[in-house]
C-alpha cells in the first residue's frame, strides 16, 4: 500500500493471530505499478481493488507490473462485478451470523449494508458504502468507502492483452441456450488474439449440456472446422483439450463425455474455504474452518 496506516493497522491487529504464518509475509509500502521482486507464482487483485485505477492507462501499466513479477507460468487473479443492476444506486442488506474473530473473540451478529450512492455511465465511476447494523441498535456509516471506476469485461480484456497478458474466455455451452452463439463467439475471440474455451454443463445447475462432438460437428457445418492441436497435446494445461482452425486455437473441457479424471491436476477452493479435489465428487476438506480455529501448517497438510 502507498499508505502506511492501512499496514500498521494490519501488523498489529492480524499478524498476531496467524502465528507461524506471519513469518512468511511481508508488508510493503510501495506502488504496485512497479515491478517486484523476487517473482511469484500468483498475484491477487481481489474485492474490486484495481478499479482504484480511474484512468485505463494506469491499469495497464499495473497489468504490466504484474506480469513483470509473475514466474514463467504464473497467474494474476481478478475480479469484478458489473451488468445493468449494479450500475445504479442501491442498496443491499445481508445478515451476518456471530463468529470468532482472527483473536479468538466472539463477534456479535450484525447486518452488512452495501451501498452504491451514485454511478455515473460516462466515466462508469461508482460511488461506494460499506455500513454495518448492529444488535445494539448502534450503525456505523461509512465504515468503508470506494470511489472506483467500474470497468466492463470488454475494458480488461483489451487492456489485459495490450499488457501482453495471456487471456482466455470460458463459455458453459447450454442446449437450446447458447449453443448457436458459439461459432460468433470462436470468430470474436479469434479476432482479439484471446483463446475461447467451451465447457460441457455438469449437473450442477439447471440447462442440458451439448457434447463437445456434438458442437465440433455444428461448428465444422457453420464453417469452423477445427482439427486436435498436436501442439498442444501432453503440455501441462489442465483438463482442456485444444484444437486448431484458420483463425486461432479453441479449447474444450469435457467432463461429461470425455472424462479425464485420471489426468486431471486441478484443486478448487471454495467461496467458504473448503478444498475439494473435484466438482463432481462429495470428500472435501474444511480449510476455511480450520484456518479460523487456529491450525498449524502441520494441521492443514493432514486435512488434505
Amino acid at each position: 500500500d502507498l499508505d502506511p496506516e492501512p499496514l500498521v493497522w494490519a501488523r498489529r491487529c492480524r499478524l498476531p493471530y496467524v502465528r507461524e504464518v506471519a513469518d512468511r509475509v511481508t508488508l510493503v509500502k510501495g506502488d504496485v505499478r512497479v515491478p517486484r521482486r523476487p517473482l511469484v507464482d500468483i498475484t491477487c487483485a481481489l474485492n474490486f481493488s484495481w478499479w482504484v485505477f480511474h484512468e485505463r492507462a494506469d491499469l495497464v501499466r499495473y497489468l504490466r507490473a504484474a506480469r513483470a513479477g509473475l514466474r514463467p507460468n504464473g497467474v494474476l487473479v481478478m475480479n469484478l462485478f458489473g451488468g445493468n443492476r449494479a450500475e445504479k444506486a442501491l442498496v443491499e442488506r445481508t445478515r451476518k451470523r456471530a463468529q470468532n474473530g482472527p483473536d479468538g473473540t466472539m463477534l456479535p451478529a450484525f447486518t452488512y449494508v452495501w451501498e452504491h450512492e451514485s454511478f455515473n455511465a460516462v466515466d462508469r465511476r461508482l460511488l461506494a458504502h460499506i455500513h454495518f447494523d448492529l444488535r445494539d441498535g448502534r450503525i456505523l456509516r461509512r465504515a468503508f468507502t470506494y470511489d472506483w471506476r467500474m470497468y466492463t469485461v470488454p475494458e480488461l480484456r483489451d487492456a489485459a492483452l495490450e499488457a501482453g497478458l495471456e487471456v482466455k474466455l470460458n463459455a458453459v455451452v447450454l442446449a437450446g441456450e447458447n449453443d448457436g452463439d458459439c461459432g460468433a463467439l470462436i470468430r470474436y475471440a479469434w479476432q482479439r488474439g484471446v483463446v475461447v474455451r467451451f465447457i460441457e454443463c455438469m449437473p450442477f445447475r439447471e440447462g442440458q449440456p451439448v457434447a463437445t462432438a456434438l458442437l465440433l460437428e455444428r461448428l465444422a457445418r457453420e464453417g469452423l472446422p477445427l482439427q486436435p492441436d498436436v501442439e498442444a497435446a501432453g503440455l501441462p494445461r489442465g483438463p482442456a483439450r485444444y484444437y486448431r482452425g484458420e483463425g486461432g486455437q479453441v479449447g474444450f473441457i469435457s467432463p461429461m463425455s470425455q472424462n479425464f479424471c485420471s489426468g486431471c491436476n486441478r484443486v478448487r477452493v471454495a467461496a467458504n474455504g473448503d478444498l475439494r479435489a473435484c466438482l463432481g465428487g462429495r470428500v472435501q476438506a474444511p480449510l476455511g474452518q480450520l484456518l479460523q480455529q487456529g491450525a498449524t501448517d502441520e494441521d492443514l497438510a493432514v486435512a488434505i
